[in-house]
């Protein structure tokens, strides 16, 4: 009941597109600090 009441709010809010959005940035980031090291 109020576990599904909650995950019922986080969709409603978008908050699962944010953590994707979050997870593709911190990807994207791991990879151009990973080229920077290659240059290193």
């Amino acid at each position: 009941g109020t576990t599904a009441a909650a995950l019922g709010s986080f969709d409603a809010q978008g908050v699962k597109e944010a953590i994707v959005r979050g997870v593709l940035a911190a990807d994207a980031r791991a990879k151009e600090m990973g080229d920077e090291l290659g240059r290193a």
